[in-house]
């Protein structure tokens, strides 16, 4: 059994799916490594391919003419990339880059799309990616309106503290600038308040979470 249909069956999106659609795919799949900072694709690039993240994170941005970057998202292992360009066969809408070491599993836009047309379960599959990256979305459109940018970066940690269940997040400043588009000494000056008030604890490429209930109160002070 090919070794990309394992990887494949480990997806929780493609779990679900009969081993011959998993054959299917894996078939047309090829995995690729991309080194921190690589550009996976481009806005404007045809789409060829869209890609499972088996390892590591990617970024999806939009660059503005100033040449400021907006994260739209950030992708780590088990997530699809570039799936909505392919499934609409338009133009990519968007930037993705790695912001880690990481290792693909590129499949043929071609077959994807077949795919998606002949097998209902594997429609069934990506319809429920597309929900949950617009609900995730709705939820980025709303914070970036109501909450304020140390509302925001408390929120980040939190939600750190909730998905790896570790206390202590080895990050830059700059990376975390990255992923809330603000810049580094505004997340510096917050990083450095939230320290003072002793919700964290604030050393070189380490952010510790020592009251997350302060965080809490963050958010719900705004």
């Amino acid at each position: 059994m090919p070794k990309d249909f394992q990887k494949l069956r480990r997806v929780n999106i493609f779990s679900a799916l009969a081993p011959k659609t998993l054959d299917s795919l894996a078939s047309a799949t090829r995995e690729v490594s991309s080194k921190k900072g690589a550009v996976i694709f481009s806005k404007g690039d045809t789409p060829r391919a869209a890609f499972l993240v088996l390892h590591g994170e990617i970024a999806v941005e939009c660059i503005s003419n100033a040449g400021h970057a907006a994260r739209i998202a950030t992708l780590g292992p088990g997530d699809l990339l570039g799936e909505l360009a392919v499934l609409g066969d338009i133009k990519r809408t968007a930037d993705a880059r790695a912001i880690s070491d990481c290792v693909l599993l590129r499949i043929d836009a071609a077959v994807f799309r077949s795919m998606i047309s002949k097998d209902e379960s594997f429609a069934q599959s990506i319809i429920s990616v597309l929900v949950a990256r617009i609900s995730s979305s709705n939820i980025q459109i709303e914070c970036l309106a109501t909450l304020s940018l140390r509302a925001r970066l408390a929120s980040l940690l939190i939600n750190f503290v909730e998905t790896e269940d570790q206390a202590i997040m080895r990050v830059t400043q700059s990376e975390l600038a990255d992923r809330l588009s603000a810049t580094r000494e505004k997340v510096n000056q917050h990083l450095r308040a939230l320290h003072r008030t002793g919700s964290i604890l604030l050393s070189r490429g380490r952010i510790e979470i020592i009251d997350r209930d302060a965080l809490l109160d963050e958010i719900a002070n705004i």
